[in-house]
Formats: structure tokens, sequence, C-alpha cells
């Protein structure tokens, strides 16, 4: 919004004080020339003593150090739609549950989606009302239909890209791998804090394989972020 030129380099050169690699990013967007933190000495402002810092780390205000590894309390988002497949989510939500985790149907309307089995699932906000800055974790739950209606959905679209560029944990079951083709953010087992699972047998009531997507999962989400992920600078959230 600062339309001046000279005043876009100054307060880029008074950042550089803080730190000269925050300052080259500020400044490439802007257009302007490389900071240079001795240009902003003697200006009228500038204070060129220093003053010694009475504040200490604090690990739990940290996105970097993510503790002992724990994901109690971490919260998760549930993407749904109409066509969502309940019967391969329900043992892989109970499982992360009973770990500790909070998990959140999100939808695109509240009151309830159909399932593949046409049975209720209660949603407990919208896409609109609840975004992905407020979660961990993203779980996309199997279903042909319920896919194809999320990858028509904006707002369930920007929820996922937006939780990739945040570099959190995200898993998709059976066709929820779908969606991330879609929005060209790669399928990957390998891929930094990506869980890609086909839909687990749950019939005679086996769930070994649902709970071993659970297991991943939250080895993933107990990171927290995953920072190494790469191509993140290209997506438009």
């Amino acid at each position: 919004k600062l339309e001046l030129p000279a005043i876009r380099q100054r307060m880029v050169d008074n950042l550089a004080h803080v730190d000269e690699k925050l300052a080259r990013r500020v400044a490439e967007p802007l257009g302007i020339g490389a900071p240079d933190a001795r240009a902003a000495a003697g200006r009228p402002g500038f204070r060129d003593h220093r003053i010694a810092s009475t504040l200490e780390e604090s690990r739990a205000l940290s996105m970097v150090d993510t503790g002992d590894g724990s994901v109690k309390t971490r919260k998760v988002a549930i993407l749904v739609a109409d066509g969502v497949d309940s019967a391969s989510l329900k043992p892989i939500r109970e499982a992360i549950e009973a770990a500790g985790v909070t998990c959140k149907v999100i939808g695109p309307r509240l009151g309830t989606v159909a399932s593949a089995s046409k049975r209720q699932i209660e949603v407990d906000a919208t896409f609109a009302a609840m975004p992905s800055v407020m979660f961990d974790a993203v779980l996309v739950p199997a279903g042909k239909d319920g896919i194809a209606a999320l990858a028509q959905n904006g707002d369930a679209v920007h929820f996922v890209m937006e939780a990739f560029k945040h570099c959190k944990a995200i898993c998709t079951v059976g066709e929820g791998v779908g969606l991330l083709r879609a929005l060209q953010l790669g399928d990957e087992p390998a891929a930094a804090g990506l869980v890609v699972a086909k839909t687990p047998v749950t019939n005679l009531g086996d769930n070994t394989a649902a709970l071993q997507i659970a297991t991943d999962f939250m080895a993933a989400l107990a990171r927290h972020r995953h920072w190494e992920r790469v191509g993140i600078d290209a997506i438009p959230a």
C-alpha cells in the first residue's frame, strides 16, 4: 500500500538490522534494491546501540520445537461431503481420538452429509467458517463421490491447499488421494508429512489396516509441521 519507493527502501534497510535474510525476502516482491543495514545508520529514528534482550525462549510457543512428540490436544479436520466412506473412516477416527486427538468434521454445509452407505454423518463446521489455520492436520477419507464433490468445492480446495502450504500433516485414504492429484499437490507417500493409504478392509471386524493408517498419520501429526516439504511457494493459498 505504500507507494513511495524511497520509504519502502528505508523500511527494508531497517529490517536488515533484525534479520538480513528476512529483509531480502521482503525486498524482492517490492522490486527494490537489496537491503543494506549500514544504510539505515544515522537516519532519524535509528538506534545504533544494542539492547540486551530480557526475553527467554519458550518451547511452548515454538513452532519448530514440537516437544515430546505427543499428539494429545492436536486438532484434526476430517473433510467430508456426500458419498464419504464412513465404514473405513470410523476405526481411523476412533484410534486417533483414543490417543488424545480432537477431531472435527468439516463439510460444505451444517447438518449432515450422507455417506456412501447412506449413513448420516454430522458436520461440526463448514470449510468457510472453520478454515485450515484452526487445525494441526487434515484427514481426507475414502469415497469416490465424496472426493469428486470436494474437488468441485472452492472452499474445500482452498482448505487443503492452505494446509499443504503450511506444512501440516495430511492423510488421504483410498480415493482421497484423488483430491491431492486434482490439486497437483503430489501423492508420493514419501513426501514430507503426507500419508497416502489404500482403503482399509474393515469387514468381519478386522481393523488392522485401519489402525496402521491411524498409526502412520499420528507419526506425521506428532511432528506438527514438516518444514522440509518442497513446492509450497507455488501454492496459491
